[in-house]
């Protein structure tokens, strides 16, 4: 396991355990543990277009802001129960 003397300025850091703290700039941007990710700045960006294999398990949902393109080398699988939800 790798631990850090002081705060990070850039990177990601152990808070606590069980919880990863991603800074930006000295700037906590987002944590993440068990429950998902918070983002402590209210946005999340993700790429519009969709170039890899992507699989939701049935246990899982997810949820993408659209509009988003599925290129020829890209695609996503929603198994069983699972959900994935385009806003």
């Amino acid at each position: 396991m790798m631990k850090s003397t002081g705060a990070v300025d850039t990177g990601i850091q152990q808070t606590t355990q069980g919880e990863l703290e991603i800074r930006a700039g000295s700037s906590t941007v987002a944590k993440a543990d068990s429950n998902g990710i918070l983002s402590d700045v209210g946005i999340i960006r993700h790429k519009n277009i969709i170039s890899t294999e992507i699989s939701i398990a049935t246990d899982e949902t997810a949820c993408v802001g659209g509009p988003i393109t599925i290129s020829s080398t890209g695609g996503i699988t929603v198994n069983g129960n699972g959900i994935m939800v385009i806003i």
